[in-house]
């Protein structure tokens, strides 16, 4: 199954926000050429909607919802301010606004007016100017991932690559901001580091400092889990190294909103006298106006009665629609379980018996793990690989190490047959060759007894091979049968297949099932082995025809009747010479192809069994079904069912 997480983040989970507008920026122009974007909150990929409702929940966010589509207000303004309040989040999101900033053609200076740590402060980045307070917080640490469902292997090697990837990111993003070293700012983020105003100034994250102005309002919950800056609640639980400095408040509840957080400015005289009236609370309210308050507490109870019934009425009929394929489901494997047969369910009950009446007798009847011998010579969990060549050295060894012992007596007859017969034709062959080559060393005229021998001679040789055939032939077969057979630790057939062809040429392709390319290999090696043996006679005959006739021309004196070579000073020696160097070729030559068929066959083996497991169908298919299915959300701190379309495709 594939692993589903909600993305790379940089910086803890979102915490609950106080209730307020959930308006994550405020975009102001200030003048013809100044605009003003406000970013407080936690950096999200998407605005959390309440699942019941659909309504936005209440709090700050700094979503990609919308973003480009306001920049546009101000993207022509020569000067642009961004004020920077967050603890990070999604590190996607925090590299597309960067990009965003980057791209304007005014000049941007974003201010810290608290915290600018971990995706946020890649948004900071994006400033050509970043100005912070004396006590606002940067903090800069490495990626990480929130992941759920089953991952294997293969999928952690591509979510680590990946991880690298946008971490070097970064790092790239910090180092042109800085002029630090990449792989120094990847230390810093590792360690989890922490800057102060002055302390970014110095590093180069901050460009100025406001010394004179107040510094951001800041402090702790009871727990340390919460961070309050300027009235926005920062989830801090998964941070390591957060400054002691912070003030402790014994209640976790966040201080008034700093003037300014995601909240338009009073720009006029009229609007700074207008926010001075005093307003009334809600006892006051109400003795000044009962019949409008009375008024509005009616409407609202009735508007919520209505939004009530109709949410109540969709999410039944959601209800029904899941309760419906989940009947259909019922019903298919309802009939599923019907169409067993009888004895099937006898047998699986008779299981079930078993196993009660075992545990009310107090019998263990776990699986027991596998006890695994170790050892060099007799190792459960000992390679293909080395079981071949000990039942190379130690003829049997294979079968023994499988546990088929009844092959042994068969395996250690055909041998010794096979090699009591060669051995004892050998006898026989050897005098008839030593009189054959005594008597052609003597004369080279040909006689009826002469043939006669030849023939003896032939016949003797012929038996004798084939007894050597059969004894190399058996000796072979058990080394791959010990091949075939074994299954400790699961080989897999690609394996098994090319070990096989190592073995013995052609017997890959004969465990692939590949029945017509035995004949090209078992037939090229036997042309190559004839073509290798027909030249070396040659080049034996010739080579001793020549070392005669190159003694004679040297000492001629002993050998008063001429040259004693089979051909009597017929052809010089030169010409014996070549033919003699013609054969070698030939001979060397055929020894090589030789060669290059068995790794062929070899690599023939190992790719014919990898290409057993493809579908190579000529069914082109595309399906698109209905899909209900529940995932995990993490802003809603639980599972919700998921409708949609899930398309499979067939090449």
């Amino acid at each position: 199954m594939k692993t589903k997480h909600s993305g790379l983040i940089m910086g803890p989970a979102a915490a609950p926000q106080a209730p307020t507008a959930t308006k994550f920026w405020n975009m102001a122009s200030t003048g013809d050429d100044e605009g003003e974007i406000t970013l407080y909150g936690d950096v999200m990929s998407q605005q959390p909607v309440d699942w019941w409702t659909g309504e936005p929940e209440p709090g700050l966010s700094i979503t990609p919802e919308g973003f480009m589509e306001d920049l546009a207000a101000v993207k022509d303004k020569g000067h642009i301010t961004v004020k920077l309040n967050s603890c990070g989040g999604d590190l996607y999101t925090g590299i597309a606004i960067h990009n965003a900033l980057k791209s304007l053609s005014g000049e941007v200076n974003v201010i810290v007016e608290g915290i600018a740590a971990s995706a946020a402060s890649v948004i900071m980045c994006a400033g050509d100017t970043v100005t912070v307070y004396p006590g606002s917080l940067i903090m800069i640490h490495g990626v990480s991932v929130m992941l759920w469902d089953y991952m294997n292997m293969q999928d952690m090697k591509q979510l680590m690559k990946g991880m690298d990837a946008s971490e070097r990111a970064v790092a790239e993003i910090y180092n042109s901001k800085t002029g630090i070293e990449v792989d120094t700012l990847r230390s810093m983020m590792t360690k989890e580091t922490w800057f102060t105003g002055r302390e970014a100034l110095e590093k180069g994250f901050a460009d100025a400092i406001k010394e004179d102005e107040d510094d951001p309002e800041m402090s702790m919950s009871a727990d340390r889990k919460v961070l309050f800056v300027n009235g926005v609640r920062h989830n801090v639980d998964g941070l390591q190294h957060v400054p002691g400095t912070i003030p402790v408040k014994a209640i976790a509840t966040p201080p008034a909103a700093k003037p300014g957080a995601n909240k338009k400015k009073p720009t006029t005289k009229a609007a700074k006298k207008e926010g001075g009236n005093k307003p009334m609370d809600e006892k006051e309210l109400r003795a000044a106006y009962p019949e409008i308050v009375a008024q509005i507490e009616a409407s609202a109870r009735t508007e919520a009665q209505n939004a009530s019934g109709e949410a109540v009425a969709a999410e039944r009929q959601r209800i029904e629609q899941i309760d419906s394929i989940a009947a259909v489901e019922y019903a298919a494997d309802s009939a599923a379980v019907a169409d067993l047969r009888s004895d099937d369910r006898h047998y699986l009950d008779s299981l079930a018996l078993a196993r009660f009446d075992a545990a009310q007798r107090g019998v263990d009847t776990t699986t027991k793990p596998k006890v695994y011998k170790k050892g060099w010579f007799m190792s459960d969990s000992m390679s293909l690989s080395k079981v071949c060549w000990i039942s190379t050295v130690v003829p049997g060894y294979g079968q023994i190490y499988n546990k088929q012992y009844w092959k042994l007596p068969i395996l250690y007859g055909l041998v010794g047959t096979g090699l009591g017969l060669y051995i004892h034709e050998n006898k026989t062959y050897k005098p008839l060759k030593r009189q054959y080559e005594s008597y052609t060393d003597v004369s080279a005229s040909r006689t009826p007894e002469l043939d006669s021998l030849q023939s003896r001679m032939i016949r003797s040789n012929t038996r004798r091979q084939a007894y050597l055939g059969v004894t190399i032939a058996s000796y072979i077969y058990f080394i791959g049968d010990a091949a075939v057979n074994y299954s400790t630790n699961d080989v897999s057939n690609v394996k098994k297949a090319t070990t096989l062809a190592c073995i013995f040429p052609g017997a890959g392709q004969i465990y692939n099932k590949s029945y017509w390319k035995v004949p090209f290999v078992v037939g090229g090696f036997a042309a190559m082995i004839y073509c290798i043996d027909w030249n070396n006679r040659g080049y034996q005959r010739f080579k001793k025809a020549y070392n005669l006739l190159s003694d004679y021309d040297r000492n001629p004196d002993k050998y008063p009747d001429g040259p004693t070579d089979e051909f009597h000073g017929r052809y010089s020696a030169s010409f014996i010479r070549n033919l003699r160097n013609n054969y070698r070729r030939n001979r060397d030559l055929c020894i090589i192809l030789s060669g290059a068929l068995y790794v062929l066959q070899i690599v023939d083996a190992h790719v014919d069994a990898h290409l057993k497991d493809y579908d190579i169908s000529d069914d082109l298919s595309m399906n698109l079904e209905p899909l209900v299915d529940y995932t995990y959300v993490p802003t809603l701190g639980g599972n919700r069912p998921v409708f949609g379309f899930n398309l499979s495709l067939k090449f």
